[in-house]
């Protein structure tokens, strides 16, 4: 996740509210610009779990399917990827 300079903030502040990740300062072209990475496999792990059966688009779960398949091949994980949960309220609709 990359931000620019005034958005520095928001990133520490997921950075702290996860307790994952570290927040990186990038000078490109006399730009500065801030990064939000997770490297660590097992904080990924983390990640993974956090979203795992919540992503609602189906784009973005095909995103996640992708992610996490390359993640349990490089890392020889078997993380299952949980059924997909109505978060919008309108399956009771």
């Amino acid at each position: 996740m990359i931000q620019q300079n005034n958005f520095q903030e928001i990133l520490n502040y997921i950075k702290e509210q996860l307790g994952l990740g570290q927040v990186y300062k990038q000078n490109s072209s006399g730009q500065v610009t801030y990064r939000y990475i997770v490297s660590d496999p097992q904080e990924i792990a983390e990640i993974i779990d956090l979203f795992n059966g919540k992503v609602q688009l189906s784009k973005k779960q095909a995103q996640f399917y992708g992610f996490v398949g390359a993640y349990n091949v490089k890392y020889n994980k078997n993380i299952i990827i949980k059924p997909h949960e109505d978060l919008t309220g309108l399956d009771k609709a």
